[in-house]
């Protein structure tokens, strides 16, 4: 063999090796050799490594490249909605993969309606409410540490102030929404010892806390009561929404979803059952403008929060 074959034999070696090296997916795109999660300031990059980070379950470093995103592009609808996510399932409820099965109405039949949702997302286990609590098992006090937030950065794509790749109309971010305004509605007035939602022989319904009968008599509560009215009608209205934006039949997971919000709301303020809100919170709530006739209309859900 000549010197001039073995010298180019040894260049496509070396070339090779440095092919290789670039397309080792380390970080999962092609210059993953080239540099540590997180270290680039390009935001593609920085996109790449929250969406693998987020993939292995890694949420806290994927809610830090998120922010990081957010940092020089504060309308990024896919940072917004991955920070939500990341957020949410550090402190303990993993929704993501199970919204976007829904989403494309492929979602495991066992997921029949809230509770099983809910107790899918689920990651480990807290005794903080009720065995027959939608949020049986939930880390009440994680969570209810980032709701605000998560519930901000959602609102802002659903209301279209992000900048458009993540449409305002998107199924999944519709749910994931309103999973969480739902989630909101139920764990505050658990923490502050109101009322809980329990699933009473196939049906759920308001179960009274210690505070059940006297919480309404203190205007220092009249804030939590009614932003929990306007979670419980949100979460309405974005499974609304996204039933409609996916043509979804009645029996379809997100038609239940809707059913079974629609029938919390009703046996909530419609006076007529042992399980209603105490008169008083009725009366609180309808002069916020919420009651049965109406909060099917409600848009509240879709408008920019305030400081977000």
């Amino acid at each position: 063999m000549s010197f001039k074959t073995r010298l180019s034999q040894v260049a496509c070696l070396s070339v090779s090796l440095v092919l290789l090296g670039l397309t080792g997916c380390q970080n999962g795109n092609l210059f993953g050799k080239l540099h540590d999660s997180g270290d680039s300031r390009d935001v593609n990059v920085l996109q790449s490594d929250a969406q693998i980070a987020l993939e292995h379950k890694d949420f806290s470093t994927a809610l830090d490249l998120y922010e990081k995103i957010l940092g020089q592009d504060p309308d990024n609808s896919l940072a917004l909605n991955g920070a939500a996510i990341a957020a949410v399932a550090a402190a303990g409820l993993n929704f993501g993969q199970i919204l976007a099965n829904i989403a494309h109405q492929n979602a495991a039949p066992s997921i029949t309606g809230i509770q099983d949702l809910i107790s899918s997302a689920r990651a480990g286990y807290s005794a903080q409410a009720a065995t027959d609590s939608i949020l049986n098992g939930v880390d009440l006090a994680s969570l209810d540490g980032v709701l605000d937030l998560a519930i901000c950065r959602l609102t802002r794509i659903v209301s279209g102030l992000g900048d458009g790749v993540i449409t305002r109309d998107d199924a999944a971010v519709l749910l994931d929404l309103g999973c969480l305004r739902l989630v909101r509605a139920v764990l505050r007035p658990i923490r502050a010892d109101f009322f809980d939602v329990q699933n009473v022989s196939g049906h759920y319904k308001l179960v009274a806390k210690t505070y059940f009968n006297t919480f309404c008599g203190n205007p220092a509560n009249d804030t939590l009561l009614i932003s929990t009215a306007k979670d419980l009608v949100a979460a309405y209205t974005l499974y609304n929404r996204a039933a409609t934006v996916l043509n979804a039949p009645s029996d379809s997971i997100v038609g239940r979803l809707r059913s079974e919000m629609d029938d919390v709301i009703v046996e909530s303020l419609d006076g007529d059952a042992t399980d209603d809100l105490p008169v008083a919170c009725v009366t609180k709530i309808n002069s916020a403008g919420i009651n049965v006739s109406n909060f099917r209309s409600n848009t509240e859900a879709f408008t920019p929060l305030s400081g977000c």
